[in-house]
């Protein structure tokens, strides 16, 4: 099966020849009150919610940040209650990259009704939870999402994990995997998944 902990050499061919493999789409959508509307109608609308939590945090001054992340957390919970095609749910609280230095501590429990209700949504549908390294390579000290996220999740019963980079230049290409092993096993995991034809492929840690 595919080792992704142990490319680097790989990782680097494809860096220097800026070979990229397409293993999948990665979207966003918008939330709709009239459910029935067609999620693909506007682009307009798609590229509105794309930016839409890091110009609150660039416009809004004075709010604090535990308010327009919870914000986003209920946007996020809107969309997966109105669309369903998809395996894995990527970059649940990205948006803490862009508050201004210095990053708040993350404590679960600010945000814990609706981040429980996202956590068990997932669960529920039997869809994953992507683990990002793009939070390391912004200087955080956790991936996307938080390390108490992700025992959360685990702790609820989920254990559908993929992997991402957020790796749009070559050289972020899975940036910093060498440290999603030992991430994920203090979060409770043995294995992660990819997914091929959209059907999961369960990888062990071990």
């Amino acid at each position: 099966e595919t080792d992704l902990f142990n490319q680097k050499e790989t990782a680097s061919r494809k860096r220097q020849n800026a070979e990229i493999r397409l293993n999948g789409i990665e979207t966003d959508i918008s939330a709709y009150k009239e459910k029935k509307k067609d999620l693909s109608e506007s682009r307009s609308d798609t590229e509105a919610r794309l930016n839409a939590v890091s110009k609150i945090l660039r416009e809004v001054e004075g709010a604090r940040e535990t308010q327009v992340l919870e914000g986003d957390y209920e946007t996020l919970y809107e969309n997966l209650l109105v669309f369903d095609h998809y395996q894995t749910a990527g970059h649940l609280d990205y948006a803490v990259r862009y508050i201004k230095k210095p990053v708040p501590e993350f404590h679960y429990e600010d945000y814990a009704e609706i981040l429980d209700k996202i956590l068990i949504h997932l669960i529920k549908h039997e869809k994953a939870l992507e683990v990002n390294t793009a939070g390391l390579k912004a200087g955080l000290s956790w991936p996307n999402p938080h390390m108490e996220i992700l025992k959360r999740y685990h702790s609820l019963g989920g254990r559908k994990i993929t992997l991402g980079s957020d790796g749009h230049r070559p050289e972020h290409m899975a940036y910093a995997f060498d440290r999603l092993p030992s991430i994920l096993a203090e979060a409770g995991f043995t294995c992660y998944e990819i997914y091929r034809k959209q059907k999961p492929v369960e990888i062990s840690l071990i």
